[in-house]
C-alpha cells in the first residue's frame, strides 16, 4: 500500500516491479520504469497470479518485457481486479502492450500509449490488453467496464488491435468504455 517502485529488473518469468500471488491488495502504487527479460517474460511491472487479488488507484508507467515469450509490458494478470489506473507507455515485444490477461475484471480504467510488436497464434497482439484462453477456456474471463483504450500501437503493416482475446465467449463486451480502434475476439 502507497509504494513507489523503480527501475527494477528481472530475468525470467514476472513482475520485475511487483510479483504477488493469492489474496493481496495493492493499493496507491506507482509501478514505472521496471524491465523483465530472458525467457518467459511476463509482466513488466506487475506479475499478479491468485484469487481475490486487487490493484487500485494505481499507475503502471514505462515498463517493459523482451524475451522469448515475453507478454505484458505493463502487467501479466493470470486472476485478479483492477480498477482506478492508468496503464501507459509499456513496452512487450510480443503481446499485451499495456496489459496481457487471463482472468479478470476491469473498471474505470485508462490504457494509452502502450506498444506490442508480435502477436500470438496469428490473432493479434493486444496492443492495450491481450486476453488469452488456454485450449478448453474453463477459467479465463475478461470484463471490461467504464474504460478508455487510446494510442496503443503496433510496428510494422498489420492491424492493431486495442484488446485482442484468442478464444471466442470469455471476453464479453466492453460494458460503456471507449476504444479508439480495433477489437479482434
Amino acid at each position: 500500500r502507497h509504494g513507489y517502485i523503480k527501475n527494477y529488473e528481472a530475468n525470467r518469468d514476472g513482475g520485475a516491479g511487483i510479483r504477488t500471488f493469492r489474496g493481496v491488495t495493492l493499493q496507491n502504487m506507482v509501478v514505472v520504469n521496471n524491465y523483465c527479460h530472458g525467457s518467459r517474460s511476463r509482466g513488466g511491472g506487475l506479475y499478479m497470479d491468485g484469487l481475490n487479488s486487487t490493484i487500485f488507484n494505481s499507475f503502471l508507467l514505462h515498463n517493459m518485457v523482451d524475451g522469448d515469450e515475453s507478454y505484458g509490458g505493463g502487467a501479466y494478470m493470470i486472476v485478479g481486479t483492477g480498477y482506478n489506473m492508468a496503464v501507459a507507455n509499456n513496452y512487450s515485444n510480443i503481446a499485451g502492450g499495456g496489459l496481457f490477461i487471463e482472468s479478470a475484471t476491469f473498471y474505470n480504467n485508462t490504457v494509452a500509449f502502450n506498444k506490442a510488436n508480435g502477436s500470438v497464434a496469428g490473432v493479434g497482439n493486444g496492443s492495450g490488453i491481450f486476453q488469452y484462453a488456454d485450449g478448453n477456456a474453463r477459467l479465463s474471463k475478461l470484463l471490461l467496464y467504464n474504460c478508455i483504450f487510446y494510442g496503443n500501437v503496433r510496428s510494422g503493416n498489420n492491424t492493431n488491435y486495442q484488446i485482442t482475446s484468442n478464444t471466442t465467449g470469455t471476453f464479453e463486451k466492453a460494458h460503456n468504455c471507449y476504444v479508439a480502434g480495433s477489437i479482434y475476439r
